[in-house]
């Protein structure tokens, strides 16, 4: 049997304790009657929700914004306005990255969560659906046409 290592328990005196529980008795139980919530000293925050099997952004972007003001405000300096920052010449974030100011970690935390809102509104937009559709599909036709050996990149 194995164990889950995600499995919280409340002590007598309210603290939260990890513990080992054999991943077949967590089939479709919460060991956890209440729901709570625990600040890290990292700034991060512990969110126990028992019967929650998952959790996802609604209408998130004013949010996503707020907290990550400081790369939105580096990208509005970056030389093109699609910039991805990844590879493009002139691109503030990236420049930002590679002397300290920023985070390269909170940079992939707010691509995440970009990524999350897109899907979101895809799953809920069935305009939004059907334009990713058609994306994939002219990619999918351009790469069957260019061969390998052409040199694309």
């Amino acid at each position: 049997m194995t164990a889950h290592p995600a499995t919280t328990l409340r002590s007598a005196d309210g603290r939260l304790e990890a513990a080992f529980v054999p991943s077949l008795a967590m089939l479709g139980s919460s060991l956890t009657a209440d729901g709570a919530q625990v600040l890290d000293l990292r700034g991060g925050v512990l969110i126990d929700t028992p019967g929650m099997r998952s959790g996802g952004l609604w209408e998130a972007e004013e949010g996503v914004e707020q907290t990550f003001a400081d790369i939105e405000e580096l990208a509005e300096h970056c030389r093109f306005s699609d910039c991805t920052h990844v590879h493009e010449p002139g691109c503030a974030v990236q420049a930002a990255i590679a002397d300290g100011r920023l985070d390269a970690e909170r940079l992939r935390s707010y691509e995440k969560l970009l990524a999350e809102l897109r899907f979101q509104e895809r799953k809920m937009d069935a305009r939004a659906r059907s334009d990713e559709r058609k994306h994939w599909r002219a990619l999918s036709k351009e790469m069957r046409q260019t061969p390998p050996w052409s040199g694309r990149k």
